[in-house]
C-alpha cells in the first residue's frame, strides 16, 4: 500500500472509528434513559392493586424496557468489537503509510 492509498485508508478508517465511538455513545445515553424509565415504573404505582390493569401495564413496559435493554447490549458489544478491529485495522495501516512514505520520499542520486 502506498503513501497515497494508505492516507485514504487511514481518513476512512478514521471516520469509521468515530461514527463507531459516537454510536456507542448513543447506545449508552439511551441505556442511561432507559433505567431511568424503569426506576420511576418501579416506583409508580406501589400503593394500588397488584391485579389492576394499570400495574399490569406498567410491568408489560417495564419487560419491554428490558428486552430493549438487552437489545442495545447486544449492539454494543457488536460495535466494541468492530471499533476494535477498526483500531488494529487503523495501527496496521500507519506502519503502511509510515513504510510508503519513506519509499516515496527518499532522497536519490
Amino acid at each position: 500500500m502506498g503513501f497515497v492509498t494508505g492516507s485514504i485508508r487511514l481518513f476512512y478508517l478514521t471516520q469509521l472509528k468515530n461514527d463507531l465511538k459516537y454510536k456507542i455513545m448513543l447506545i449508552a445515553e439511551a441505556k442511561t434513559d432507559m433505567a431511568k424509565a424503569a426506576t420511576d415504573l418501579i416506583g409508580v404505582g406501589t400503593d394500588l392493586d397488584p391485579d389492576s390493569p394499570i400495574v399490569k401495564d406498567m410491568k408489560a413496559r417495564r419487560e419491554k424496557l428490558e428486552i430493549m435493554s438487552k437489545e442495545l447490549d447486544a449492539k454494543m458489544v457488536l460495535y466494541k468489537s468492530k471499533l476494535e478491529a477498526v483500531d488494529s485495522e487503523i495501527n496496521e495501516v500507519k506502519g503502511m503509510v509510515k513504510e510508503g512514505a519513506q519509499n516515496e520520499f527518499k532522497y536519490k542520486l
